[in-house]
């Protein structure tokens, strides 16, 4: 892919993130929503907003004319994926769970693929209004207070007011383990306190 499609393909996937977590958010600040609430084959939730996000994301990245593959859409078999030099690799709702609990920790992730490797990212945090996004030459970034992207804005606009990651940490905080509250192991919870 040429540099100018790439950065192409990271705009498309962040207005496609920030479109699907206005999508999930009508649903989830929906006093009168139920979620739709169904159980997938693993026996994990699958809610309306999963299915709205995914059908957002998708619509928009079609752009590009590269496959999909979607934690709520139909996989192919696995001869043929191994094909691809380039796809999308989304999960349009992470965190069905807290989703449904309403604590607000979900977040669209979208990633472009290019020969096995992640080339280019974008999360989304809709409760909080977060994004962040990244790609090799860009670097990464993360934006506050944002839940949708002007058509007239350009990747340099929004790169102007977003904080360049990492961030200053403290001597004292040399660096910050992420786990997740919904699948967090014994295991787990014991190496974050040896660390």
């Amino acid at each position: 892919m040429e540099q100018n499609t790439l950065k192409s393909a990271l705009s498309i996937a962040i207005r496609a993130a920030l479109a699907a977590g206005q999508d999930i958010m009508e649903i989830y600040t929906d006093p009168k929503q139920d979620f739709g609430i169904e159980r997938k084959a693993d026996n994990s939730p699958l809610t309306l907003a999963d299915k709205a996000a995914h059908s957002r994301i998708a619509g928009m990245l079609w752009e590009l004319g590269l496959p999909i593959l979607s934690e709520e859409g139909e996989h192919c078999e696995y001869e043929t994926r191994r094909q691809w030099d380039a796809f999308w690799l989304i999960d349009p709702l992470d965190g069905t769970k807290e989703f449904i609990k309403r604590n607000g920790e979900f977040t669209v992730n979208i990633c472009l693929v290019l020969d096995t490797h992640p080339h280019a990212g974008v999360i989304y945090v809709p409760a909080r209004r977060e994004l962040y996004f990244g790609e090799p030459l860009l670097g990464s970034y993360k934006v506050t207070d944002i839940d949708h992207w002007d058509e007239g804005e350009r990747l340099p606009d929004l790169i102007a007011r977003a904080q360049r990651l990492p961030l200053e940490q403290p001597e004292n905080r040399p660096f910050t383990i992420v786990a997740s509250r919904s699948h967090l192991s014994p295991e787990t919870e014991q190496y974050i306190e040896v660390v």
